[in-house]
């Protein structure tokens, strides 16, 4: 199908082919496992019903189920045969083998090195795709010291392991899918821990922010993170500033509803300071309160009229 495609601001025609990618039938998984395993497609039946038991054809999921059976042992090269076999008693596959493909995954990122463990759970709490400078920056953070050249080698592994993407001669890494984005996330223990990784990655990311070149990722994930750990010590006027120039960016974007989101806690966390913000932090209030006073407006909110009213009514002249 033809669409009408815009890229910075010039409309361009561009020919876009939508891909349904369904779960694989038996039969086709019962292929690719014979394929992978270098067998007879009348060989691996056994063996692709138990992955298709659990599995239902979706080819991520089967592949690292495969692998999981290859890690327990389940599934080996016989250096008597010189072929791959597996033991397949029923009970043994039941009580063995995880009931998610989020718990597969989270073994298989747990036979990994320390480092490389640390490395894409630190990479889950950025984005999905982070590049090597700002993943070694943020685990400096984390006291985890690593050499560029040795956490290359470490995501390369990953790599190797299907966990990650990477086109050669990038220095960008990307989850190969969001459940190993997933898996990542829960080898953390909510609570405290949790928090505060957070709050370590948002400072830090705060920090990147203020340097020359930084990206706008960044102060959008210290926002999220720091705003979502407040009863673990991050002072207010951090959040205002914070959530401030994301709403500002956002609005930039015509984001409206998440600039107003930014703001609103901008504004929120504004009120909680002590003393009286409009005469202590007056530069700071106008800017909140006319932010999001252009925000709510553009969504047609009532409120905006009430915001307004704040600002005519605390403003220090005309202009303001």
């Amino acid at each position: 199908t033809h669409h009408t495609v815009v890229v910075s601001g010039v409309a361009s025609n561009r020919a876009l082919t939508r891909i349904e990618l369904l779960n694989l039938s038996i039969d086709e998984l019962n292929e690719f496992v014979a394929d992978t395993l270098n067998l007879n497609v009348e060989n691996t039946v056994p063996l692709t019903q138990v992955i298709y038991g659990k599995t239902r054809g979706n080819i991520f999921f089967s592949m690292q189920l495969i692998e999981e059976l290859h890690r327990r042992n389940l599934l080996y090269y016989s250096v008597i045969t010189f072929e791959w076999e597996w033991n397949l008693d029923g009970l043994e596959l039941e009580s063995t083998l995880p009931e998610n493909i989020v718990a597969a995954v989270g073994s298989k990122i747990q036979s990994l090195p320390d480092k490389l463990q640390r490395a894409l759970i630190i990479a889950y709490y950025t984005r999905s795709s982070i590049d090597v400078t700002s993943l070694r920056e943020l685990m400096a953070a984390d006291m985890f010291d690593v050499e560029m050249k040795e956490l290359v080698g470490l995501l390369d592994i990953a790599v190797l392991e299907g966990l990650l993407f990477n086109t050669v001669g990038s220095n960008v890494y990307r989850f190969a899918h969001d459940r190993i984005q997933q898996a990542a996330y829960w080898m953390v223990p909510s609570g405290k821990e949790r928090d505060e990784l957070r709050i370590r990655i948002g400072k830090k990311l705060v920090q990147l922010f203020s340097e020359p070149n930084a990206n706008d990722w960044m102060i959008f994930v210290a926002a999220d993170h720091l705003n979502s750990c407040t009863s673990h010590g991050t002072d207010l006027m951090t959040l205002v500033q914070l959530n401030l120039i994301c709403g500002e960016r956002a609005f930039g974007l015509a984001a409206f509803v998440p600039a107003s989101l930014y703001l609103r806690l901008a504004l929120k966390s504004l009120r909680r300071l002590d003393g009286s913000p409009w005469e202590e932090h007056y530069d700071l209030s106008l800017r909140v309160y006319r932010g999001i006073t252009n925000i709510e407006l553009c969504l047609g909110n009532p409120a905006g009229f009430e915001l307004g009213k704040e600002v005519v009514n605390r403003a220090r002249c005309l202009d303001d």
